[in-house]
Protein backbone atom coordinates (compact mmCIF):
# COMPACT_ATOMS: atom_id res chain seq x y z
CA UNK A 1 0.00 0.00 0.00
CA UNK A 2 1.60 3.35 -0.75
CA UNK A 3 1.99 5.81 1.92
CA UNK A 4 -0.46 8.27 0.46
CA UNK A 5 -3.37 6.28 0.22
CA UNK A 6 -5.85 6.45 2.79
CA UNK A 7 -7.34 3.31 4.33
CA UNK A 8 -10.49 2.08 3.23
CA UNK A 9 -13.77 3.39 5.40
CA UNK A 10 -15.89 0.86 6.94
CA UNK A 11 -19.23 0.19 5.28
CA UNK A 12 -22.42 1.42 6.64
CA UNK A 13 -23.60 -1.97 7.79
CA UNK A 14 -20.01 -2.28 9.23
CA UNK A 15 -20.58 0.82 11.23
CA UNK A 16 -24.00 -0.13 12.49
CA UNK A 17 -22.68 -3.08 13.68
CA UNK A 18 -19.75 -1.41 15.63
CA UNK A 19 -19.84 -3.49 18.79
CA UNK A 20 -18.53 -0.83 21.03
CA UNK A 21 -21.45 1.32 19.76
CA UNK A 22 -23.99 -1.30 20.34
CA UNK A 23 -22.44 -1.37 24.20
CA UNK A 24 -22.74 2.08 24.54
CA UNK A 25 -26.43 2.44 23.19
CA UNK A 26 -27.64 -0.36 25.18
CA UNK A 27 -25.96 1.02 28.54
CA UNK A 28 -27.42 4.11 27.68
CA UNK A 29 -30.91 2.43 27.53
CA UNK A 30 -30.00 0.81 31.18
CA UNK A 31 -29.17 3.84 32.41
CA UNK A 32 -31.89 5.05 35.02
CA UNK A 33 -30.65 8.56 35.87
CA UNK A 34 -31.33 9.54 31.87
CA UNK A 35 -34.63 11.70 32.04
CA UNK A 36 -37.58 9.95 29.62
CA UNK A 37 -38.48 11.07 26.52
CA UNK A 38 -41.45 14.12 27.21
CA UNK A 39 -42.55 13.88 23.23
CA UNK A 40 -42.75 10.13 23.85
CA UNK A 41 -45.37 7.79 26.41
CA UNK A 42 -44.51 4.47 27.05
CA UNK A 43 -47.37 1.85 25.35
CA UNK A 44 -46.70 -1.02 27.96
CA UNK A 45 -49.24 -1.68 30.46
CA UNK A 46 -48.35 -0.73 34.47
CA UNK A 47 -46.94 -3.56 36.28
CA UNK A 48 -49.71 -4.57 38.54
CA UNK A 49 -46.53 -6.60 40.73
CA UNK A 50 -45.65 -4.89 43.84
CA UNK A 51 -41.88 -4.77 44.55
CA UNK A 52 -41.66 -5.83 48.16
CA UNK A 53 -38.10 -4.87 48.82
CA UNK A 54 -39.15 -1.21 47.30
CA UNK A 55 -41.20 -1.14 50.76
CA UNK A 56 -39.92 1.20 53.20
CA UNK A 57 -39.41 -1.18 56.15
CA UNK A 58 -41.73 -1.09 58.95
CA UNK A 59 -41.17 0.76 62.04
CA UNK A 60 -41.04 -2.36 64.22
CA UNK A 61 -38.56 -3.89 61.95
CA UNK A 62 -40.39 -6.95 60.93
CA UNK A 63 -41.26 -7.12 57.20
CA UNK A 64 -44.77 -7.84 56.25
CA UNK A 65 -46.53 -9.32 53.35
CA UNK A 66 -48.39 -6.32 51.29
CA UNK A 67 -52.11 -6.46 51.30
CA UNK A 68 -53.83 -6.90 48.17
CA UNK A 69 -57.35 -5.01 48.00
CA UNK A 70 -59.47 -7.67 45.84
CA UNK A 71 -62.90 -5.53 45.84
CA UNK A 72 -64.03 -4.94 42.53
CA UNK A 73 -63.56 -2.07 41.24
CA UNK A 74 -66.36 0.65 41.59
CA UNK A 75 -68.18 1.31 38.35
CA UNK A 76 -68.29 5.00 37.58
CA UNK A 77 -72.30 6.25 38.14
CA UNK A 78 -74.48 6.39 35.06
CA UNK A 79 -76.61 9.41 33.65
CA UNK A 80 -79.78 8.84 35.40
CA UNK A 81 -81.32 7.73 38.84
CA UNK A 82 -79.63 6.14 41.63
CA UNK A 83 -80.29 2.85 42.57
CA UNK A 84 -82.89 2.82 45.18
CA UNK A 85 -84.20 6.07 44.05
CA UNK A 86 -87.56 6.55 45.20
CA UNK A 87 -89.05 9.75 42.92
CA UNK A 88 -90.16 7.98 39.28
CA UNK A 89 -87.86 9.16 36.46
CA UNK A 90 -90.27 8.86 33.78
CA UNK A 91 -92.14 11.71 32.39
CA UNK A 92 -95.59 11.91 33.37
CA UNK A 93 -98.13 13.43 30.98
CA UNK A 94 -100.66 15.34 31.65
CA UNK A 95 -104.23 14.49 31.82
CA UNK A 96 -106.76 16.46 29.21
CA UNK A 97 -108.37 17.93 32.20
CA UNK A 98 -105.58 19.77 33.56
CA UNK A 99 -103.98 23.65 32.89
CA UNK A 100 -101.17 24.21 31.42
CA UNK A 101 -99.81 26.53 33.79
CA UNK A 102 -96.27 26.29 32.81
CA UNK A 103 -94.82 29.73 30.49
CA UNK A 104 -94.73 33.27 30.77
CA UNK A 105 -96.96 35.20 33.25
CA UNK A 106 -97.09 39.38 33.45
CA UNK A 107 -97.80 40.09 37.10
CA UNK A 108 -99.16 43.30 38.75
CA UNK A 109 -98.50 44.37 42.41
CA UNK A 110 -98.86 48.12 42.86
CA UNK A 111 -97.70 47.60 46.56
CA UNK A 112 -94.56 45.72 45.60
CA UNK A 113 -93.91 48.32 43.23
CA UNK A 114 -93.74 50.91 45.69
CA UNK A 115 -91.70 48.71 48.11
CA UNK A 116 -88.77 47.84 45.58
CA UNK A 117 -88.95 51.45 44.12
CA UNK A 118 -89.48 51.09 40.97
CA UNK A 119 -91.25 53.23 38.67
CA UNK A 120 -95.31 52.84 38.49
CA UNK A 121 -94.12 51.11 34.37
CA UNK A 122 -91.42 48.75 35.93
CA UNK A 123 -92.54 45.17 34.64
CA UNK A 124 -92.92 42.30 36.77
CA UNK A 125 -92.89 39.03 35.26
CA UNK A 126 -92.51 35.39 35.86
CA UNK A 127 -91.88 32.18 33.97
CA UNK A 128 -93.24 28.72 35.14
CA UNK A 129 -91.38 25.68 34.81
CA UNK A 130 -92.16 22.21 35.77
CA UNK A 131 -89.73 19.74 36.65
CA UNK A 132 -91.49 16.23 35.12
CA UNK A 133 -88.97 13.73 36.19
CA UNK A 134 -86.05 14.68 34.86
CA UNK A 135 -83.47 11.86 35.32
CA UNK A 136 -80.71 13.71 35.08
CA UNK A 137 -81.67 15.68 38.27
CA UNK A 138 -83.62 13.71 40.38
CA UNK A 139 -85.72 15.70 41.76
CA UNK A 140 -89.23 13.82 41.10
CA UNK A 141 -92.06 15.80 39.67
CA UNK A 142 -92.61 19.99 40.62
CA UNK A 143 -93.74 22.83 39.74
CA UNK A 144 -91.42 26.08 40.40
CA UNK A 145 -90.92 29.56 39.40
CA UNK A 146 -88.26 31.73 38.09
CA UNK A 147 -88.73 36.05 38.31
CA UNK A 148 -87.78 39.06 36.95
CA UNK A 149 -89.08 42.45 38.94
CA UNK A 150 -88.02 45.87 37.31
CA UNK A 151 -86.25 44.26 33.77
CA UNK A 152 -83.04 42.10 36.27
CA UNK A 153 -83.58 44.63 39.03
CA UNK A 154 -84.95 41.84 41.69
CA UNK A 155 -84.58 38.52 40.08
CA UNK A 156 -85.54 35.26 42.16
CA UNK A 157 -87.41 31.90 42.24
CA UNK A 158 -90.77 30.26 43.45
CA UNK A 159 -91.69 26.23 44.71
CA UNK A 160 -95.14 25.26 44.90
CA UNK A 161 -96.38 22.72 46.83
CA UNK A 162 -100.37 21.69 47.06
CA UNK A 163 -102.11 23.56 49.58
CA UNK A 164 -102.13 23.30 53.44
CA UNK A 165 -104.34 24.65 55.65
CA UNK A 166 -103.54 27.42 57.59
CA UNK A 167 -104.57 26.19 60.84
CA UNK A 168 -101.37 23.41 60.43
CA UNK A 169 -99.34 25.51 58.03
CA UNK A 170 -97.05 27.21 60.99
CA UNK A 171 -95.90 23.94 62.02
CA UNK A 172 -94.33 23.29 58.56
CA UNK A 173 -90.48 23.45 58.18
CA UNK A 174 -88.34 23.97 54.94
CA UNK A 175 -87.35 20.15 54.36
CA UNK A 176 -91.29 19.58 55.18
CA UNK A 177 -92.15 22.58 52.54
CA UNK A 178 -89.53 20.76 50.01
CA UNK A 179 -90.77 17.76 50.21
CA UNK A 180 -94.36 18.68 49.80
CA UNK A 181 -93.35 20.14 46.31
CA UNK A 182 -92.49 16.77 45.01
CA UNK A 183 -95.93 15.78 43.50
CA UNK A 184 -98.02 12.72 43.37
CA UNK A 185 -98.54 10.86 40.41
CA UNK A 186 -101.66 12.18 38.78
CA UNK A 187 -101.64 16.01 40.64
CA UNK A 188 -101.97 18.26 38.44
CA UNK A 189 -103.37 22.26 38.04
CA UNK A 190 -106.82 22.03 37.09
CA UNK A 191 -110.65 22.47 37.87
CA UNK A 192 -112.28 20.03 40.43
CA UNK A 193 -112.54 17.68 41.51
CA UNK A 194 -109.70 15.73 39.53
CA UNK A 195 -107.53 19.39 39.52
CA UNK A 196 -105.53 20.74 41.84
CA UNK A 197 -106.54 25.02 42.13
CA UNK A 198 -105.05 25.99 45.34
CA UNK A 199 -101.54 25.85 46.05
CA UNK A 200 -98.65 27.24 48.62
CA UNK A 201 -95.07 29.08 47.72
CA UNK A 202 -92.44 30.25 49.10
CA UNK A 203 -89.81 32.81 47.55
CA UNK A 204 -86.25 33.16 47.49
CA UNK A 205 -84.76 36.26 45.87
CA UNK A 206 -81.58 38.78 45.38
CA UNK A 207 -81.55 42.50 44.43
CA UNK A 208 -79.23 42.29 41.62
CA UNK A 209 -78.10 46.13 42.31
CA UNK A 210 -76.81 45.33 45.43
CA UNK A 211 -76.13 41.97 45.60
CA UNK A 212 -78.20 41.68 48.18
CA UNK A 213 -79.86 38.55 49.02
CA UNK A 214 -83.20 38.94 50.26
CA UNK A 215 -83.10 37.88 53.64
CA UNK A 216 -86.74 38.89 55.69
CA UNK A 217 -87.74 36.28 56.05
CA UNK A 218 -89.04 35.92 52.35
CA UNK A 219 -88.62 31.82 52.63
CA UNK A 220 -90.24 31.24 55.60
CA UNK A 221 -93.43 32.26 54.70
CA UNK A 222 -95.85 29.46 52.77
CA UNK A 223 -98.35 31.22 51.59
CA UNK A 224 -101.40 30.94 49.14
CA UNK A 225 -101.62 31.14 45.41
CA UNK A 226 -104.68 29.85 43.22
CA UNK A 227 -105.04 29.49 40.00
CA UNK A 228 -107.88 29.95 37.14
CA UNK A 229 -109.13 30.12 33.90
CA UNK A 230 -111.96 32.18 32.10
CA UNK A 231 -114.96 31.39 29.96
CA UNK A 232 -112.15 33.10 27.22
CA UNK A 233 -109.28 30.61 28.16
CA UNK A 234 -107.29 32.87 29.78
CA UNK A 235 -105.37 31.41 32.61
CA UNK A 236 -104.68 34.16 35.65
CA UNK A 237 -103.21 33.80 39.18
CA UNK A 238 -103.83 35.05 42.62
CA UNK A 239 -101.50 35.07 45.48
CA UNK A 240 -100.15 36.43 48.72
CA UNK A 241 -96.49 37.64 48.37
CA UNK A 242 -94.77 38.64 51.38
CA UNK A 243 -92.21 41.23 50.66
CA UNK A 244 -90.29 42.42 53.93
CA UNK A 245 -93.16 41.08 56.36
CA UNK A 246 -95.97 43.19 54.46
CA UNK A 247 -98.69 40.83 52.99
CA UNK A 248 -99.44 41.81 49.40
CA UNK A 249 -101.79 40.76 46.42
CA UNK A 250 -99.82 39.31 43.68
CA UNK A 251 -102.20 39.37 40.31
CA UNK A 252 -101.10 37.68 36.89
CA UNK A 253 -101.91 36.29 33.93
CA UNK A 254 -100.57 34.00 31.72
CA UNK A 255 -99.16 35.59 28.04
CA UNK A 256 -96.96 33.31 26.98
CA UNK A 257 -95.13 30.03 26.41
CA UNK A 258 -91.78 29.18 27.63
CA UNK A 259 -88.90 27.25 25.64
CA UNK A 260 -88.91 23.46 26.57
CA UNK A 261 -86.34 22.38 28.76
CA UNK A 262 -83.46 21.10 28.23
CA UNK A 263 -80.86 18.74 29.29
CA UNK A 264 -78.55 21.21 30.92
CA UNK A 265 -80.82 23.82 32.37
CA UNK A 266 -80.26 24.38 35.86
CA UNK A 267 -82.56 22.24 38.13
CA UNK A 268 -84.61 23.95 40.61
CA UNK A 269 -82.61 22.42 43.81
CA UNK A 270 -79.65 24.43 42.22
CA UNK A 271 -81.77 27.38 42.00
CA UNK A 272 -83.52 27.20 45.22
CA UNK A 273 -80.18 26.55 46.80
CA UNK A 274 -78.96 30.04 44.87
CA UNK A 275 -80.75 32.27 46.68
CA UNK A 276 -80.95 30.64 50.22
CA UNK A 277 -80.43 33.70 53.12
CA UNK A 278 -77.91 33.74 55.37
CA UNK A 279 -79.70 34.06 58.43
CA UNK A 280 -77.91 35.44 61.94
Amino acid sequence: MARNQKPPKPSKRARDNDPAEEDAVNQNRKDPQLPPNPKKRSKRPLSATIDIGALPAPADGKTSSPTIDNRPLKSKQKPGPKPGFKFPTEAESPPPWSWDVTGKWTLTCPQLVDGLEFEDSAPLMMTIHLANNPRHTKVGRQYWATFDFGNRSFIGNMRFCPHVDSSIRRDVDMKDFEKACVLKRGEWVGPPPHGTQKWNLRWRGVDLETGVVEGCCSDQYQTNLEFDKGDDGKLTLSAVFVFRFQPMVLCGVKTGEAKPPGGNDTSVARQWLRYKPRYI
